[in-house]
C-alpha cells in the first residue's frame, strides 16, 4: 500500500513537471527569423531560426551573433558583414538601442536600408523589444533628409521582403490644414510619389509639416519641427516630435494643430488613436492649451463643411 502511495505521489509530480514545462514552453518564441539580404542587394529575404525560448539580452545577443557570421551560403548576405558591427546595445522598458560602428555610416543607398531593415526586423521578433532605435558611434541615426529615423517596429518598414526596396509606389492621401481664421479644418487630398521603405505614418506627418498646396488652406505645424519617430501599436500612433513643433509658426488655435495630426493620420492608416510627444515626452502641454499626456481620438467637430 505504502509503494502504491508512493507510485501515486511520482506521477503526480511527473504531471506537475509537464504542466510547468507546457507553461514555459508559451512563452517561446513562434515562427522565428532572421532576415538576410539578398545576393543582388536589392531586397530581404528570411530563414527560420530557433532561438530556443531565449528572451531579453540573451536572445539578443544571440540574434547579433547570428547576424554577423559570414555567409556560407551565395544566396544570402548576412547584414552584420563587411566591418559592420554593433559596438554596443540597451534595453529598457522594450526599447532596444543599438550603437553601430562608422562602417555602418559609410554604407550607401539601398544597402544602408537593408541592413536597418534586417537587423530591425530580426530583433522586432525578441519578446521583450518593442521597438529598436540605432545610433552611429553614439549619435542618433539620420535620414538622407538629417531628420533623426528614432524608434523603429514593424510598421516603420513597408513588407518588402523578396522584392526590390527601390520601388516606387503612389499613395492617395486625406490631409487636414487650417482655414483663413485659423479655428476649423480643410480637407486637402493629395497624391503623393514616395519610397516603398517609407512607412505610410511617416509620410502622412512629413506632408503635414511641409505645409498645404492650396493657397486657401494654411499650415499647421512649424515647418522647422523635426519628426523624431513614428510607428504604430496596438492600434495607437506614437508621434515623437522635436521641441520646435512647441513653437508655433501658424496663427491657428491649438486644437487645430492636434486634431489636423489626429485626423489625418486615423483617416490614412489603421492607427484608431494617436499619441504625441516631444522629445519623448508625453508631460507638456501645447501651446499652454492641450495638455498632451492623453491618447487621442478623431474630432470631426473640427472639421469645416465643404461649401
Amino acid at each position: 500500500m505504502r509503494h502504491r502511495k508512493k507510485l501515486i505521489m511520482l506521477l503526480i509530480c511527473l504531471c506537475m513537471v509537464c504542466i510547468f514545462s507546457a507553461c514555459e514552453k508559451v512563452t517561446r518564441l513562434e515562427n522565428d527569423y532572421v532576415y538576410y539580404i539578398n545576393e543582388e542587394e536589392n531586397a530581404l529575404e528570411k530563414d527560420r531560426y530557433d532561438l530556443q525560448g531565449k528572451k531579453g539580452e540573451d536572445a539578443v545577443d544571440d540574434l547579433l551573433k547570428h547576424l554577423s557570421k559570414e555567409s556560407g551560403d551565395v544566396k544570402y548576405i548576412f547584414p552584420l558583414s563587411d566591418g559592420v558591427k554593433v559596438q554596443a546595445y540597451d534595453l529598457q522598458d522594450g526599447n532596444l538601442t543599438l550603437d553601430m560602428n562608422e562602417a555602418y555610416a559609410s554604407q550607401k543607398g539601398t544597402k544602408s536600408i537593408l541592413i536597418r531593415a534586417a537587423v530591425v526586423l530580426t530583433l522586432l521578433q525578441v519578446a521583450d523589444v518593442d521597438r529598436v532605435a540605432i545610433t552611429v558611434d553614439g549619435v542618433p541615426l539620420t535620414d538622407m533628409e538629417g531628420q533623426e529615423v528614432g524608434f523603429m517596429d514593424e510598421n516603420s518598414f513597408v513588407q518588402n521582403t523578396g522584392s526590390t526596396l527601390n520601388s516606387y509606389q503612389t499613395a492617395s492621401l486625406k490631409l487636414y490644414f487650417a482655414d483663413e481664421n485659423g479655428d476649423q479644418l480643410l480637407e486637402e487630398s493629395k497624391d503623393v510619389k514616395y519610397s516603398s521603405n517609407i512607412s505610410l505614418e511617416k509620410l502622412i506627418v512629413e506632408q503635414l509639416i511641409k505645409g498645404p498646396t492650396k493657397s486657401t488652406h494654411y499650415p499647421v505645424i512649424n515647418p522647422a519641427t523635426k519628426l523624431l519617430g513614428i510607428s504604430i501599436k496596438d492600434g495607437i500612433c506614437y508621434v515623437n516630435f522635436d521641441e520646435n513643433f512647441l513653437v508655433s509658426a501658424c496663427d491657428v488655435k491649438p486644437e487645430i494643430t492636434i486634431y489636423s495630426i489626429v485626423n489625418s493620420l486615423i483617416d490614412g492608416t489603421n492607427a484608431s488613436q494617436v499619441q504625441i510627444s516631444v522629445n519623448g515626452e508625453t508631460n507638456v502641454t501645447y501651446m499652454e492649451k492641450v495638455d498632451l499626456n492623453q491618447v487621442f481620438n478623431r474630432d470631426t467637430g473640427w472639421i469645416k463643411e465643404a461649401d
